[in-house]
């Protein structure tokens, strides 16, 4: 059981250790001229501002299988296809199999040319769908769609054996946004 053990423990928990879990990282993604650059954090060039690239959380290949049986329901994750495991969706692009998914840590900005993920940015708002996208591919990355959305649902509900996320890390599994634009000024506010 994870719940109140995992929070006095500072969120560490032998999930840390497992594929794909320890291998999940925070870095800088900058793609420039077609050439990806990833500087991962605790290397000296990291940096949360943006100035070394989009703060991105790099989550490598995984496989995975579900199967029910009765009442009970399992899923299972591995860094390697075994009988029954299919490719996670999000690590396919274009017919093309990917070794890691960039997911951005914050919402999305636009900083000089093109959409950016950087601390202390208010995020985009006022755009449709298709401009985002089109400022995403503009600049050598894909939206944030559903078979990434799933894939982290994924991991959350398999590593802390539930689906109240919220229960298990102490109410901070839910958080809503309100975006509204006063006097020229993006002004976002959280809910506690």
């Amino acid at each position: 059981a994870v719940d109140t053990a995992f929070q006095l423990n500072g969120g560490k928990n032998d999930f840390d250790k497992a594929y794909p879990f320890g291998a999940i990282r925070l870095c800088n993604v900058k793609i420039q001229d077609g050439k990806k650059t990833v500087v991962y954090e605790g290397e000296p060039e990291f940096s949360r501002t943006g100035s070394a690239g989009n703060v991105m959380v790099q989550i490598p290949r995984f496989y995975s299988k579900r199967e029910k049986v009765g009442t009970i329901e399992r899923w299972m994750i591995s860094g390697t296809c075994h009988e029954g495991f299919s490719l996670e969706p999000c690590f396919l692009r274009g017919g093309k199999e990917l070794d890691h998914v960039y997911v951005g840590v914050y919402n999305s900005t636009s900083k000089g040319d093109g959409v950016f993920s950087a601390t202390g940015d208010f995020p985009d708002i006022m755009k449709t769908m298709d401009e985002f996208r089109d400022e995403y591919r503009s600049a050598g990355f894909d939206c944030y769609d559903l078979a990434i959305h799933i894939a982290l649902q994924k991991l959350m509900v398999i590593e802390f054996g539930r689906r109240d996320l919220k229960y298990v890390l102490g109410g901070i599994g839910r958080m809503r946004y309100c975006s509204r634009v006063k006097e020229g000024v993006a002004i976002v506010s959280m809910e506690p």
